[in-house]
């Protein structure tokens, strides 16, 4: 195999591991994209838990009628986030995005491929 023939081939490896190196950067991007989304969803339930805690427990002197609505609208708004909390959902997202992988496809025994550089520099 003559220089250019070897050339041609650690190109077209690098290439290949570029390749490789943005689409685990777009999968790093969708997982940290998705764990925002369960943190904020998180959050919002917690506070909604919070909100109908206080205005509508058990034995206390009757909740005000004009909070009925949004006491009601909250607990739907609860009731859709719990849906989307549970473990069962989020573990059928993550199979179907495939964002942990078992057999990671997109490892790069060398690691991260070099920088791409400029010329002269």
């Amino acid at each position: 195999m003559n220089s250019l023939e070897m050339l041609e081939i650690d190109l077209g490896q690098l290439v290949e591991r570029r390749g490789l190196s943005q689409a685990r950067h777009r999968r790093e991007s969708e997982r940290e994209a998705l764990l925002e989304r369960f943190t904020r969803k998180t959050a919002r339930a917690d506070a909604l838990r919070r909100l109908i805690g206080a205005y509508d427990r058990p034995g206390k002197a009757g909740v005000r009628p004009e909070l009925c609505p949004m006491l009601d609208w909250a607990k739907a708004e609860l009731n859709g986030l719990e849906a989307d909390l549970r473990p069962e959902r989020l573990g059928a997202l993550l199979r179907e995005r495939d964002l942990f992988p078992a057999i990671d496809t997109l490892a790069d025994p060398l690691g991260e491929p070099p920088a791409r550089r400029s010329w002269g520099r």
